[in-house]
């Protein structure tokens, strides 16, 4: 079952024209994780933008939570990993706003640089 999955995710990432971008939803209290490597390179490789929620943020405290984002943001730079990041939670409202204004950047950007399918 999860390698018919695998397979139909990916020929979706690639083949979905109307596709604009990724939003890739990590733990906040947890390292990314090989398949998080693995879809922001994916997003690399095929120009498509992709923004990383950490989610859970409201089990951290704001020093916590701060200190997991940059620590992220400084993984990115070293691991030349290309995407943006913020900090979520859904329970206590912390970075909706911010989350729906990048999904809606992401929905005006032109996607360049995309696999061309059906």
């Amino acid at each position: 079952m999860r390698e018919h999955w695998k397979l139909e995710i990916d020929a979706y990432l690639h083949q979905r024209r109307s596709l604009r971008g990724l939003v890739l939803i990590v733990d906040i209290r947890h390292p990314l994780k090989e398949f998080d490597r693995l879809m922001l390179q994916f997003c690399f490789d095929t120009r498509l933008p992709c923004h990383v929620l950490l989610t859970k943020a409201d089990k951290l405290s704001r020093g916590q939570a701060t200190q997991a984002l940059a620590a992220l943001r400084k993984q990115f730079a070293a691991e030349n990993l290309h995407a943006t990041a913020q900090i979520f939670s859904s329970s206590a409202g912390t970075g909706v706003e911010e989350a729906r204004e990048a999904v809606m950047a992401l929905l005006r950007q032109p996607r360049e640089g995309a696999h061309q399918g059906r």
